[in-house]
């Protein structure tokens, strides 16, 4: 069951396994819900969700539960809480971020820098935006070590940071890197030149072939860099036809178990999963899972995500079992488990969320540095595990918001009202609420929302435009192409929306008779 790859997705908690205390949680969220299914007042709806939203994560498996298979009111209330989840995460990576980015620029320590970059990639290219200067800076660094440097370039591809920025200046210490005739030094300049992508496109041949000459290397640190390197540059090197494939495949038998785990993960990583290592490589992320060290239970947990996507049973034990440790007394033990908690990520880590959050943020303030950039990296791995649930929220909330009854498909409408009434304006203003606190993960739907700026329900028009502010730059350039609509409340809806965020001038673009009547 383990050799057959599928994305990971969440399918809705249908068999969720709930720790104790998650449990007593589930069941007042449960209780919240139903009242919510049947409060027909607008002012009990709103005291009910003010109470779900109280509960805050621990919430979230309900919640999702509620998008599948609530009526139209709790579908909409039960995105507004997912939506204000995926809220207070963002607010937790941002501290994350703070503190990746002090380790990066604050210490001196080779190790402590590395796994602040780390952290970095784990907190996501969204995320991690605003320390890519920092990045920049080491790259630029004539004075820090060139292991150091190259890893900065492939951080700087993953982050998404415009090319032009920084691709010339990546390549020419990359290129440095794999000549420079150290071993790891060279190993970390070929993973970079696998993040980089075409740009270093030339040397991925060279790359390659120096990198596999250490898969046999008597270093075991050596062996497991080449196998990262591989994976990373990809293509047929690693394929499951590629000249590089089995000399990986045989080091899921070494002699050390961060060496077999990377091996897994780099297999995953790769696409080799629907060859005869796939089975193999599994049997060793599962075992790997359990393994204390936080760096080789995430690999592990990345590789079971890759490869026993279809087999959750093997994903939902891995996730009980590290679970089962953020409990413990030993926080680099806990930063481990909650890392690998998100790294595992769909069905399997939504009941474990909150309980992993609660220990990572609480790790931020350790006394020991590493310790607090490994919470760093789990708050960075947990808000990506979020990602799947707000895309299920702004699917509901969106339809809702554009008046949608699911009548007409079985797809994400399905459920939220019956025959051709669609929601209340009011229950659509509530859907507008939980796109606005979304914010950046619904950039896509910008256009949509727009549309309903001409809504002839203020309410409407006002949680459409509040959700276009918090989208970011491109909501904004959405709320300015609404100033020149021919719509006076078009224009009205817009304006106020942008002055609130300091746009003083924005009124100036609805006349002074439309501001009177209004």
């Amino acid at each position: 069951t383990c050799a057959s790859h599928s994305s990971s997705s969440i399918g809705l908690l249908r068999c969720p396994l709930l720790p104790p205390r998650a449990m007593a949680q589930d069941e007042q969220v449960a209780r919240l819900l139903l009242s919510l299914r049947k409060s027909p007042s607008p002012e009990a709806r709103a005291e009910l969700v003010r109470q779900l939203d109280e509960l805050g994560d621990d919430a979230l498996p309900a919640a999702l539960s509620e998008l599948a298979e609530g009526t139209m009111s709790s579908r909409i209330a039960a995105s507004v809480l997912v939506a204000n989840i995926r809220r207070s995460s963002r607010q937790r990576a941002e501290r994350a971020r703070v503190v990746a980015e002090e380790g990066l620029v604050g210490q001196s320590n080779l190790a402590l820098r590395r796994a602040a970059l780390r952290a970095l990639v784990a907190l996501g290219a969204e995320a991690a935006a605003p320390s890519s200067g920092a990045v920049l800076s080491l790259l630029r660094d004539e004075d820090a070590p060139l292991e150091l440097r190259c890893e900065a370039a492939g951080v700087l591809a993953r982050l998404g940071v415009d090319e032009k920025k920084f691709a010339d200046e990546a390549l020419n210490v990359v290129v440095r890197g794999l000549t420079c005739g150290e071993p790891l030094v060279q190993l970390r300049a070929a993973a970079a030149v696998g993040r980089l992508g075409a740009h270093a496109a030339h040397q991925q041949v060279l790359a390659g072939r120096m990198a596999s000459g250490y898969l046999s290397h008597d270093e075991w640190q050596l062996r497991q860099a080449a196998a990262v390197a591989i994976a990373e540059i990809g293509g047929e090197l690693a394929g499951s036809s590629g000249p590089y494939a089995i000399m990986i495949a045989a080091l899921l038998d070494d002699d050390f178990i961060e060496v077999q785990c990377t091996a897994a993960e780099s297999l995953g990583r790769s696409g080799t999963v629907a060859t005869k290592y796939a089975a193999e490589a599994c049997k060793v992320a599962a075992w790997a899972v359990k393994n204390p060290l936080p760096e080789v239970r995430v690999s592990a947990a990345l590789a079971l995500a890759q490869l026993c996507g279809a087999a959750p049973q093997v994903l939902a034990r891995a996730c009980e079992i590290t679970a089962a440790e953020l409990g413990s007394e030993d926080r680099e033990l806990a930063m481990g488990a909650a890392q690998a908690v998100g790294a595992l990520g769909g069905d399997a880590a939504i009941p474990h969320i909150a309980g992993a959050f609660r220990v990572a943020v609480g790790a931020l303030d350790d006394e020991r540095f590493r310790v607090r950039l490994e919470a760093a990296a789990a708050i960075g791995r947990l808000h990506g595990a979020l990602a799947e649930p707000a895309e299920l929220a702004a699917k509901v909330a969106s339809e809702a918001l554009r008046g949608g009854t699911g009548a007409a498909s079985g797809g994400i409408g399905a459920g939220m009202g019956t025959g051709a009434e669609g929601p209340t304006s009011a229950l659509r203003a509530e859907a507008g609420k939980a796109l606005r606190a979304l914010g950046p993960d619904v950039e896509s739907l910008g256009l949509e929302v727009m549309e309903m700026l001409a809504h002839g329900s203020s309410e409407v028009r006002n949680a459409a435009s509040e959700a276009l502010a918090e989208m970011g730059s491109s909501g904004i350039g959405h709320l300015g192409m609404a100033l020149r609509h021919q719509n006076w409340r078009v224009r009205l809806a817009a304006a106020n929306a942008l002055k609130a965020r300091g746009f003083e001038d924005a009124h100036s673009h609805v006349s002074v008779t439309a501001l009177r009547d209004n």
